[in-house]
Order: structure tokens, then sequence, then C-alpha cells
């Protein structure tokens, strides 16, 4: 499903009695998409091209930039996670670095007896992407964080490194390990 535009602005609150707080991330005015189990049809709802391998060898984060209007895209292609849940994709600067969030939780499932966390017994490949705008040109640092809320683990960084945006584009493969190719031509678990 395609999310609508939203523009996100960071709120900073101040703690009284001068405690030590953690700054809020810089949310950047963005746009976020998750695909449908399976990823988006030969990568026609994006605007990055495919990776140059087939879509089931790996898991690869590409992006573009473009420089006169100041956007940077990027697409993760083929993350495997639980086939029910709600997935959200977020870009933000925190203290210099470009952290891209991937949150995974358990769909709510509300009932007249109230409400409570869903999961499937099946994992599936979606593709998760975002377009920030307000970057500018030149070398960045980037985080790749995936949270999977009811996990009992903290958020993972999956992928850290540096990106030349005067290159215009590029791919990194964040997970190298293929995944099976089912009889439907999807990539399964």
């Amino acid at each position: 499903m395609r999310a609508s535009t939203l523009t996100l602005m960071a709120l900073l609150t101040a703690c009284g009695g001068g405690e030590a707080t953690t700054p809020e991330p810089d949310l950047l005015p963005q746009s976020y998409a998750v695909s449908e189990c399976g990823g988006f049809k030969a990568h026609a709802a994006t605007a990055l091209a495919p990776a140059p391998q087939s879509y089931c060898d790996a898991e690869v984060l590409r992006w573009t930039y473009d420089k006169g209007a100041g956007k940077l895209a990027f697409a993760n292609d083929r993350v495997a996670l639980n086939c029910c849940g709600e997935r959200v994709m977020k870009l933000a600067e925190v203290n210099g670095t470009y952290e891209i969030r991937e949150t995974d939780a358990p769909e709510q499932i509300v009932t007249a007896s109230g409400t409570s966390e869903a999961r499937c017994h099946c994992m599936c490949v979606f593709d998760l992407e975002v377009e920030a705008e307000q970057i500018p040109s030149g070398q960045i640092q980037v985080k790749l964080i995936r949270e999977i809320t009811d996990s009992n683990e903290p958020a993972k960084t999956v992928y850290s490194g540096s990106l030349d945006l005067s290159a215009g584009s590029g791919l990194v493969v964040v997970d190298g390990s293929p995944l099976m190719m089912d009889a439907s031509g999807r990539c399964g678990m």
C-alpha cells in the first residue's frame, strides 16, 4: 500500500529539573511506501531502477539523489518479515547521520472484547521506500535500522556506511543470503 505524503516535523520538548535528555531525531519532509507481500510488481511502483541481480539473491538498499531538488530516495528490496504486520520506513538526521528506520509491528485487531496484536505463521518479503527532501549534496553517513516491535530485542543496525550523493545513485547489499524462488516466481522462506 502506498502511504499518502507525510510531512514530518520533529517536536522538541524540554524536560524541567535539569535532567539530561536525548535529542529527538530531526525528521525530514518525506513520503514512504510499503509493498504487499512479494514486493512491488517488477519494481514498477518505484522511481528507482531495479537492482542488477535476481530479486531473491539478496536484500538490497538502493538509493537515488536529485541534487537540483535536494531529494534523496531509498528503496530496501526483499526485506523478510512476518506476513502479518504494519510496516513504516522513515528517514531522520540524528547527530549528522541519516538514519533510515524500518519499523515492523503486529497488526492491531479490534474486537468487541478489546484490542489484540496479531501475527501469522509465515514470512514474506516486502519492499520499503522512503523519499526525503532538503538533503544537501556531498558525502553522507547512513544507518539502516530495523525494529521488530514484538521481538523482545532492541532495534538492530542492519547497515552502516557512507554514500557519495554526487554519484546520483547506487546500491548496497544488506543481506547476501539468497532465498528460494517458489513456483509463482516469489521469494520464499
